[in-house]
């Protein structure tokens, strides 16, 4: 009794074998051109140009290869054009922006009758500052009223008002 991988083996070598038959008895048009031939006494007259004319296309490429396979060859390419400088109108600069106030308002005291103190943080600093006093070289408290805190940006001289805002009690 035949194993079963002999008899697969023997069908698959058979269906090869009819596929074959098959595509060799199929009728298949060959469309070939034939290039025109140049006969010895014509090539002293031919021209370089001529003989290649009569020479497939690909073979042409590839012969223009097989000159030096030693040429140097290169993947640069060249960066493009820059783009036309277009004249700007010239715009006045930009205005400076003042920074938002960097106080949280912590509280305050009447140190002596008519002078107040302000408790400022800043970050994880704590401030203590009077109406006058400059405040980081940056800010000076110009006033201070039961509801806001008048400063000035002192790089622009711009003022800014920081607003008290009470907890209840």
């Amino acid at each position: 009794m035949l194993k079963p991988s002999s008899i697969l083996l023997g069908l698959t070598l058979s269906v090869t074998l009819a596929a074959a038959a098959v595509a060799s008895l199929q009728d298949t048009p060959f469309t070939e051109v034939a290039s025109p031939v140049v006969l010895p006494a014509q090539m002293d007259a031919a021209t370089p140009n001529q003989l290649a004319a009569t020479e497939p296309a690909d073979r042409m490429q590839f012969d223009a290869l097989e000159q030096n396979p030693f040429n140097a060859r290169s993947w640069y390419v060249p960066p493009p054009a820059p783009a036309p400088v277009v004249s700007a109108i010239p715009q006045d600069p930009p205005k400076p922006v003042v920074p938002p106030l960097p106080f949280t308002y912590l509280g305050q005291m009447e140190d002596t009758p008519g002078h107040i103190v302000v408790y400022l943080a800043q970050g994880n600093r704590t401030i203590t500052a009077r109406a006058g006093d400059n405040i980081g070289g940056s800010y000076h408290l110009d006033a201070i009223t039961e509801d806001t805190l008048d400063m000035t940006y002192l790089p622009l001289g711009i003022k800014q008002t920081l607003v008290i805002v009470r907890s209840a009690p």
